[in-house]
């Protein structure tokens, strides 16, 4: 930007540095303004078209940069607001949409949600080297289920505690797959917050707070509890 070919650094919108920046900027074009004013020709006098669009040009970054900094404000509080919420989940049981099973003290749990009438379901457990260690039917009904497993294999071995993977696979009468979808249960331990994410600790996972559907007391239990 220029006033009568003297250049204008034009302000930039950012937040504390976007701010000195147009402080600075805006007290050298005042000062160009005065000096060209206090020299002009009283027969030729300045057009001040450019002067009123520097103006309010400095204006509208001026209120940009005061409303970003609003935001950013606002965006802190909330991200706050969801560390203290998921402060008070430590303790409890919670349910996040996810793929795996934490099988503790051998017990483990999922849940699962078919759309419609399957002609079976399967449910299938692999362990973290990609094995699949267990196989077996799951329920063919619509709506959400809970699979219970007693963390033992197709052959009757009792497996370590850890980290599993689920896949149920839902399937109609012509064998085509059905769309389905699961969710991962484990007691959160701690609360984590990096760049302004929140996430819940579950024992050696984590979970992003928003994909977390339900939380209940570890000593409630779970009547939907249909399969096992």
């Amino acid at each position: 930007m220029e006033v009568n070919g003297v250049p204008i650094v034009e302000p930039s919108a950012g937040s504390a540095s976007g701010s000195v920046t147009l402080a600075e900027d805006f007290d050298t074009f005042l000062t160009l303004l005065t000096t060209q004013l206090e020299n002009q020709d009283p027969l030729s006098p300045l057009d001040t078209t450019e002067f009123t669009n520097q103006l309010t040009s400095f204006a509208q970054v001026e209120q940009a940069i005061n409303t970003n900094n609003k935001l950013d404000r606002l965006i802190d509080l909330q991200g706050i607001t969801d560390l203290t919420t998921g402060v008070g989940y430590i303790g409890m049981i919670a349910e996040a949409t996810g793929d795996k099973l934490i099988l503790e003290d051998g017990a483990g749990r999922i849940g699962y949600e078919i759309q419609q009438d399957a002609a079976k379901t399967v449910i299938t457990i692999v362990d973290q080297f990609g094995v699949p260690v267990l196989s077996t039917s799951g329920n063919t009904s619509p709506g959400r289920h809970i699979f219970d497993w007693n963390g033992v294999d197709d052959v009757g071995n009792e497996l370590q505690d850890g980290v599993y993977s689920v896949l149920v696979s839902a399937f109609d009468a012509e064998d085509e797959l059905l769309d389905s979808s699961t969710t991962t249960f484990g007691k959160v331990t701690g609360v984590e917050s990096v760049d302004g994410e929140v996430t819940l600790v579950m024992g050696p996972l984590s979970v992003d707070l928003s994909e977390v559907h339900s939380v209940q007391a570890p000593d409630s239990g779970d009547d939907e509890s249909d399969d096992s």
